[in-house]
This record gives C-alpha cells, sequence and structure tokens, in this order.
C-alpha cells in the first residue's frame, strides 16, 4: 500500500481509508467480474464513470444517505472493470490486474 503521506496523484495525498477500502472491495468485484465478457465490463465501467462524474466528491466527502457508498462502489467497479485490460490499471499509486480465465482474451 502507498504511503499515504505521499503524493499519489496530481500531487493529491492518498486517503489511508479509502486506500484500505479499496484493497478490498476492488478484488471481490474483480471476481465477480472474471466470467463476463469484455463488452459487459466496458459497459460497467461506462456505467460507474457516469455515476462518478455526478457523486465523485462524496468518496470524501458526506452527502445524503448512500451517496458516499453508491460512489465508492461505483469507483471500485471501475477500477475492477478496468483491471481486466492488458497491463491492468493504476489508480492512487495502487497497481490492478485481473487475468481474464481465457488468456486470449482482449478487451474491445
Amino acid at each position: 500500500m502507498p504511503n499515504p503521506s505521499e503524493p499519489c496523484a496530481f500531487g493529491a495525498r492518498c486517503e489511508p481509508l479509502l486506500l484500505l477500502g479499496l484493497s478490498a472491495a476492488v478484488p471481490l468485484w474483480i471476481e465477480q467480474f472474471r466470467d463476463l465478457s469484455p463488452e459487459e465490463r466496458k459497459k460497467i465501467a461506462q456505467e460507474a464513470s457516469a455515476l462518478l462524474q455526478e457523486k465523485s466528491e462524496f468518496i470524501l466527502y458526506l452527502g445524503k444517505p448512500g451517496d458516499s457508498a453508491a460512489a465508492f462502489n461505483a469507483l471500485a467497479r471501475a477500477i475492477a472493470a478496468l483491471a481486466f485490460h492488458p497491463g491492468g490499471v493504476k489508480v492512487f499509486g495502487q497497481h490492478w490486474q485481473a487475468n481474464p480465465i481465457d488468456p486470449q482474451e482482449t478487451p474491445p
């Protein structure tokens, strides 16, 4: 896990609880998405991205009940879906990579 006192993205400080939550949630979503097609994972990432455009501030700041949970889960789902791309994805100083069941599988 990155050092939370060091910059992790654009000079921003990594939030230790956010990183801890993602380290638990993303692998669970990866396993949920493992049997999905690349097109289905792409759709999940797009839907999560749309929700994050509306509610991303609620990941760090409280909003109405459920806003923070929805934003956090959208972030975790997006990272998990992107982890299936070749080479995975790096977010907040952490690298996430899922190996597809079929090694010949490539995303759309």
